[in-house]
């Protein structure tokens, strides 16, 4: 089952990620919490390590994300048209009959 409310329209969803984002960025950031948890600020190159770790990961799941969407698109059409398909023979029997019952009735005459 998927959902399909974007985050923007939850706003729980965005003050739970808030909250604790402003959070760790306080603890990280304010040198009186930072010093109370042994805490120092990350410098540039330590945040480019960071990137360099989790660009990579971010960059594949969204990829996979992408590749299942496709995926699941495809499957969402395919039962669609197995879904139309018996009601478009049901709707076609009819007249298959009836032009096998003329071609009888003419035959036998």
């Amino acid at each position: 089952l998927a959902l399909h409310v974007p985050p923007w329209k939850n706003p729980y969803l965005l003050a739970g990620v808030a909250a604790p984002f402003a959070l760790h960025l306080m603890v990280v950031q304010v040198p009186s919490f930072a010093q109370v948890f042994s805490l120092t600020t990350l410098t540039k190159r330590d945040w480019k390590k960071v990137l360099a770790c989790s660009l990579p990961i971010l960059l594949l799941e969204e990829i996979l994300k992408a590749i299942g969407r496709n995926v699941e698109r495809h499957a969402d059409a395919a039962s669609i048209a197995a879904h139309q398909a018996p009601a478009e023979e049901a709707a076609v029997a009819p007249v298959v009959e009836a032009r096998a019952t003329e071609e009888a009735a003419s035959t036998d005459e």
